[in-house]
């Protein structure tokens, strides 16, 4: 019955009819199963551009693979901004790989990631640094604001933690929540002086990413995608997009 369950959620997602993508879920249709071709749904819905459906199934927490995103990259069907949306979600199922021997900071990674409140704290009170970052260079604050735990972040600034805190790349929390539209976090990390004109190391600011999701449609909530630009623009941010020179 599985297996019935599961091509009948994998021809949904290829035929791009969502209310059969919907109803295969809620029988008990794996997310993850893959057909004759070694697809996902997906990767299938991803393949033929059904957008609606993608949406769906990436809300339902499908995993975005390099198969996915090759498929994105070359299916005449797809588009940059179906790419860019496929590149968001996969960095945000991005889990942290703390560094080796850091007991205590690895329990403070994996909860601002999880948004473990409790476990920050008590991650800090066994000796962890709040500005602890990962083998990915991501620090603990920027894992809390992916995943938009505020509470989290307010814990990590108490500690003593950097707002403008980057990494090599010079990616800031700021950029983090402002790429998961999320402008009630933006607007808390603003008020606690996030520098709203950090650079990554391709020259891009907080506004370019703000504007990319709203031009781009990545998010169905556009008013709240917008309210990030309004807050950014309105605490003086500067628009660089990627390979602008810094007199432009």
């Amino acid at each position: 019955m599985t297996a019935s369950l599961d091509q009948q959620l994998l021809d949904a997602a290829d035929g791009g009819d969502l209310a059969a993508v919907q109803e295969a879920l809620a029988q008990g249709a794996n997310l993850e199963a893959k057909g004759s071709i070694d697809m996902t749904a997906l990767t299938l819905a991803v393949r033929h551009g059904h957008v609606p459906v993608v949406r769906y199934l990436l809300a339902q927490g499908a995993s975005v693979t390099h198969d996915t995103l090759l498929v994105a990259d070359k299916s005449v069907y797809s588009s940059p901004w179906l790419l860019k949306l496929l590149q968001l979600a996969q960095m945000r199922q991005v889990r942290p790989k703390p560094r080796r021997g850091k007991s205590a900071e690895a329990r403070l990674l994996n909860a601002a990631h999880a948004g473990d409140l409790a476990e920050v704290q008590s991650a800090l009170q066994a000796g962890a640094a709040p500005g602890a970052s990962d083998e990915q260079d991501t620090a603990a604050m920027r894992w809390a604001a992916r995943a938009g735990h505020q509470e989290v972040v307010e814990a990590l600034l108490e500690a003593g933690a950097d707002v403008n805190q980057a990494s090599a790349t010079g990616w800031t929390a700021l950029m983090e929540a402002v790429c998961a539209g999320n402008p009630d976090l933006a607007a808390f990390l603003l008020a606690h002086d996030a520098d709203p004109n950090a650079r990554t190391f391709a020259n891009a600011t907080a506004l370019y990413f703000a504007r990319d999701i709203v031009w781009s449609k990545l998010y169905d909530d556009r008013e709240r995608a917008e309210r990030v630009v309004r807050l950014l623009e309105e605490g003086g941010a500067e628009y660089s997009a990627p390979g602008e020179d810094d007199d432009d």
